[in-house]
This record gives structure tokens, sequence and C-alpha cells, in this order.
């Protein structure tokens, strides 16, 4: 088994690490130019700043940094002083600065590292370009960015190019599943659900873990008690800080109500509510119904994402009784 520094925290990452440290030992350090495009931030900088580390350590074994040699001690206090770290996009001026005054030690290896840039400043990425064209070897350049940022043909030829994809189900299930040591079925079924309800992204899957999974039982048990429960309280238990969280997960319910009623049971949201599908809104007998009430949630969703200030008591009592309405429960 490979050993790696504990910095490597994501397993998704690994198989990165390792290719990348490869090709570098075969290259004999010759790649100094690298882009990692990604979908989804996934926590990239552990990924990058890892390798930084191993690039700038002065006593590497195969993929392990020392962590006790200066430039290690150095790089971990933030003081190493041939390093940069750029974030976002600045004016070329900056950049100039930076790379000049980097220029004046001329024996240690160089690193800029410049985080989610959008090259969208012409006078930048031709300077870039004429840098990357003069890199002497003594310059590691280092971008990330999102994979539908147009990046100029010209500086991408100069880069080697790395697309960091989403790690697949299988692997965020097995890392939150040993992170949490859940043992029984149902909550294995939990941990799938908040994996699918944050599309696939680990970091969001365990935000999802840790803090919403509260929320989504209240509106279980909301939807379950709808037509007990005098409407102003409804608004209110809703109508919070957690007011979109709390509408997108009506819309997944909904959703995963019609692929229950098509036994499409593989593509569940909410795996963990799957006795819940099968034993509520058992007085439905059209399913445009729930099409519509889909559409009206979707649409309260939009307007308070896009409309500042709106009433959203207003809009929630409207729904709230559209809901009453179509999912045949009587007040």
């Amino acid at each position: 088994m490979v050993k790696l520094n504990k910095d490597i925290i994501y397993s998704w990452f690994k198989s990165y690490y390792i290719d990348i440290i490869n090709i570098l030992n075969i290259n004999k350090l010759k790649i100094f130019n690298f882009i990692f495009k990604y979908s989804c931030k996934l926590n990239i900088n552990i990924l990058i700043l890892s390798l930084i580390k191993w690039i700038l350590c002065r006593r590497k074994i195969k993929y392990l940094s020392c962590k006790v040699c200066l430039n290690c001690i150095l790089f971990r206090n933030k003081n190493y002083f041939n390093y940069y770290y750029i974030s976002n996009n600045i004016n070329i001026d900056f950049i100039k600065k930076i790379y000049n005054k980097l220029l004046i030690n001329i024996n240690d290896i160089k690193i800029i590292y410049f985080d989610n840039f959008k090259f969208n400043n012409y006078y930048v990425n031709n300077f870039l370009l004429k840098i990357l064209e003069e890199n002497n070897g003594k310059f590691i350049f280092i971008f990330s960015c999102s994979d539908n940022i147009n990046i100029p043909n010209t500086l991408l030829s100069r880069l080697f190019s790395l697309k960091i994809k989403f790690p697949t189900e299988k692997i965020i299930f097995k890392w939150l599943y040993n992170k949490f040591n859940f043992n029984d079925v149902k909550n294995k079924n939990i941990i799938l659900s908040c994996i699918r309800l944050s599309n696939n992204s680990p970091i969001n899957s365990l935000v999802w873990i840790k803090k919403n999974i509260l929320i989504k039982k209240n509106i279980v048990n909301l939807i379950l008690n709808l037509n007990k429960l005098n409407i102003d309280n409804i608004i209110k238990n809703i109508n919070n800080d957690n007011l979109e969280i709390n509408l997108y997960i009506l819309i997944t319910l909904f959703l995963d109500y019609i692929k229950y009623k098509y036994r499409v049971i593989k593509y569940l949201y909410n795996l963990d509510l799957y006795y819940f599908f099968k034993n509520s809104f058992k007085n439905i007998d059209n399913i445009y119904n729930i099409f519509l009430v889909l559409d009206k949630i979707i649409f309260c969703l939009s307007v308070i994402k896009n409309i500042n200030n709106i009433n959203r008591n207003i809009l929630l009592y409207d729904l709230i009784n559209f809901l009453l309405i179509n999912l045949n429960i009587k007040k």
C-alpha cells in the first residue's frame, strides 16, 4: 500500500496525487506548469498544496514530504519566501510585481499558485504567456479554474492539464461511512440520500449529514400533519433561514414519489424515506396533481431566489393552500 501524507484526507485525490508525482519523477521535475480544472470545488486546494509541499521538500521519500526540512517548516508556517498564492483575478501590475520579486533569487524553485483563475483579462493573459514561454526551469506556475472557463489555446498548450472529476457515489459513500461509522441499513440509506441531495458533492454531503437531516425530518412531519396544523404555524416553521432548503427538499420528495409510483426505486433521492412514499399520499388519485404541485413549488423557489424583498408569508400561504387542494387533504 502506498504511503501518503495525512494532508490527503480525501480518498478521491489520492490517485491524482500519485499520478502527478509519478509524472514529475519520470520527467525529472521538468514539467513545471499545471492547470487543474474542476466542475465542483471539491476542496481542490488540499490536493494542490500537498503537491506544492512535496515539490518544495528537500528530503522527499517517494510520495512523502519529510515535514522537518527548512522548506517544509517554512511552508507549513506560511513563511516560504519563494511561494505566492493568488486568489481570483488580479491586475497585471500585481502579477508583474510578484514575478519580478521572485526573479531576484535565482537558485531556489519558485511557485506561483493562481487559485480560481478566470483568464478573462487580455493583458494578464498575454503577460502569463510571455513568462510561461521564458520559464527557465526555476518557476512552477499552477492554475486552478472551473472547467467551464474559456482558456486561450496559446496558454493551454503550455500547461499540463488535469481535469478533477467528481468522485463516484460509491467512493463518497465509503468515505462518509468510515467517517461516521454507521452500522445499520437505515443509516446507510441516509448517507446515500445525502450524497444524492448534494448532487454527488462529497463536502456538501457531509454538510447534509451534519446539519440538514433534522430539517428534512421537519418537512416530512409537516407533510404528514398538513391537515392537522394551522397554516400560520406551518408558515412559521418553514419561513426561516432554511426556506430554500425546505422547498428543495419538498421538490425532491414529490419527485421521488413519482419515481416510487412508477417503480423506479433505484433512482430515489431520499432512499431513507422509502416507507414514507409507500404509506403516504394514498388519497391522490391522479399523478397529474403531483406535477402541478411540483410546478408550484419550483415557481415559489424561483421567486424567492430571484426577487428581493418578496413577501414570503403571502407566497407560502398560497403554496400551502395549493398543496391542501391538490393533495386531496382536508382541513
